[in-house]
């Protein structure tokens, strides 16, 4: 279970949270800001989480672009302070009720 609170600054919104696991509860720290690019939404992020039983941290960074209202392309690299970094994609399709 996780719980975080963000606040727009309007430059950036900023969030912090708490996750709540068995043995492993972790602290997330994140940034993201979103631009106008092509007429479309692209939003840039990072995040800090902690790892390995609190004594780790991986940090994330990544972006976000709506190709149109229903599809939106989505990469990460994850840099974790121990072990090879990883990148991943992904197109997420998105329904509104």
């Amino acid at each position: 279970m996780y719980a975080v609170l963000t606040q727009d600054l309007h430059f950036a919104r900023l969030s912090v949270g708490y996750g709540l696991q068995s043995e492993a509860d972790t602290v997330l720290l994140g940034i993201d800001r979103t631009w106008r690019v092509f007429d479309r939404n692209l939003n840039l992020n990072a995040d800090l989480v902690q790892t390995a039983d609190q004594s780790g941290w991986l940090t994330a960074v990544g972006a976000k672009y709506d190709l149109n209202k229903h599809i939106v392309l989505e990469t990460w690299v994850n840099l974790p302070d121990e072990g090879d970094a990883s990148v991943m994609a992904k197109i997420n399709f998105v329904f509104q009720f």
